[in-house]
């Protein structure tokens, strides 16, 4: 009884599940297990501010973009500003169109409903089929070629490891990339 709080099983229920209390309840659900955690990462980023600060920087993220192509946070939010005048128009554009898929009368929409019926338009309006394609794109190839990809766009060179050992690895059909 219940649905494992693992991501394949929640991303199969936020897309196919018909019942949104379910959907609301899964999504929930998923997004606090671990409780636990809370404080944990709250005492991560009060450590790394305060060493940011003993190290004479302004704040953590000032520290982190030193070495980024953007030089501040004050960069970054510019940029994300600029972004989301381009994005936000497209954006309110498909948000409508899944609106009207739910039908407005079912009331709002919430998060817990993107997953269901974003896959409700791509099936009915634009005939996609996820298992179709899926048959199309073997995990060894698609990985194969995605890697070719990342190496050729980023400069990268990608190689699998060999001779890597069960106990150096979390699942024994784990595979093991160096990148350099």
């Amino acid at each position: 009884r219940g649905v494992p709080l693992k991501k394949t099983f929640v991303n199969a229920v936020l897309s196919r599940c018909v019942r949104s209390e379910t959907r609301k309840e899964v999504f929930l659900r998923s997004q606090t297990i671990f409780p636990d955690n809370i404080e944990i990462f709250k005492e991560i980023v009060t450590l790394r501010d305060e060493r940011a600060r003993l190290l004479g920087f302004e704040s953590y993220a000032h520290q982190q973009a030193r070495s980024k192509l953007l030089k501040s946070p004050g960069d970054v939010k510019n940029m994300l500003d600029e972004l989301s005048m381009h994005l936000l128009p497209i954006a309110q554009t498909e948000l409508e169109v899944l609106q009207r898929a739910k039908n407005p009368s079912k009331g709002p929409f919430y998060l817990w409903d993107f997953d269901y019926y974003h896959d409700k338009v791509l099936r009915d309006h634009y005939q996609v089929d996820h298992d179709l394609i899926a048959e199309y794109f073997p995990a060894k190839v698609t990985i194969q070629r995605m890697l070719g990809v990342f190496e050729t766009i980023l400069g990268l060179k990608i190689e699998r490891l060999k001779g890597i050992r069960d106990d150096q690895v979390w699942h024994p059909e784990v595979k093991v990339f160096s990148v350099h």
